[in-house]
């Protein structure tokens, strides 16, 4: 949970999990795990990495533009299949 709502603003980034419950048919989702992140410091992760690579002279390992063009591919999958 967490994508770009009506507003155009993010809200809490929740992850819920449950058990996949082979033996019961799928998931019943009566005891999901659920964890709540109030803070994104995805952007200062991925901007701190990339200013590393420059500082290292190393190669972009995380977010790099291959990565952001698979998550575009996927995203617009989804919307499509929706």
């Amino acid at each position: 949970n967490g994508l770009n709502t009506s507003s155009n603003s993010y809200g809490d980034e929740i992850l819920t999990m449950e058990r996949n419950r082979l033996s019961t048919g799928g998931v019943d989702w009566t005891t999901p795990e659920t964890k709540t992140y109030h803070i994104d410091t995805s952007w200062a992760s991925e901007v701190d990495h990339f200013f590393g690579c420059i500082r290292n002279d190393t190669p972009v390992a995380e977010g790099c533009s291959s990565d952001a063009l698979a998550v575009m591919q996927l995203i617009e999958r989804v919307y499509a299949a929706g």
